[in-house]
């Protein structure tokens, strides 16, 4: 829930951690500003990015939350990945919140281990931009460790310059770069 109240202490939260800012700050703030500290440090880590999901139209249609919206900040660390339909459609509205997405995967009806409402173990369809945002991080440490001397930008933009529409005006969706002819019995993956 995007939570606008006030921690009791918001410096006792960071203790010995951050140097927070000392005024009350609320919640979403203090998430924001947290946010940005541990992606600075994250930055100064070499072979390290930040994929993360461009979240739901359910929770909050006019911002990205914290760590999505920092990719406006931190483009070279911080990569955010919307989610598709089984129709590659948009699940999410992103020019409304401000930033374009510039690549997208499927986060809808893929399909995960999991315990079955009888609790036997099965394996059934799950939806949701967390789904869309793991293809995208196997993608980029594929990436990375591919030709990691060239380091996580060019990595990122590797990933976006392979995104490309699968449908008429669908978004960038990503893409590994293989073709037919990559593999031994000519199929697709």
């Amino acid at each position: 829930m995007y939570d606008e109240t006030y921690p009791d202490d918001p410096n006792s939260l960071f203790a010995n951690v951050y140097d927070p800012p000392g005024s009350r700050m609320r919640t979403n703030e203090l998430v924001r500003w947290l946010s940005s500290q541990l992606t600075e440090t994250i930055k100064k880590q070499p072979h390290t990015v930040i994929v993360t999901a461009a979240g739901s139209d359910k929770i909050h249609k006019k911002e990205f939350l914290a760590p999505a919206r920092d990719q406006l900040v931190f483009p070279d660390v911080v990569v955010t990945i919307g989610d598709t339909d089984l129709k590659d459609r948009k699940k999410i509205d992103d020019e409304k919140r401000g930033m374009k997405i510039r690549a997208w995967a499927p986060g809808e009806g893929i399909f995960g281990a999991c315990y079955n409402s009888v609790d036997e173990e099965a394996f059934l369809p799950f939806s949701g931009s967390s789904y869309a945002t793991a293809q995208a991080a196997a993608l980029l440490a594929w990436f990375i460790g591919e030709d990691y001397r060239r380091g996580v930008p060019a990595a990122i933009e590797k990933l976006y310059g392979l995104a490309y529409p699968r449908t008429a005006g669908g978004p960038p969706m990503i893409y590994n770069g293989m073709l037919k002819s990559d593999f031994a019995r000519g199929k697709d993956h």
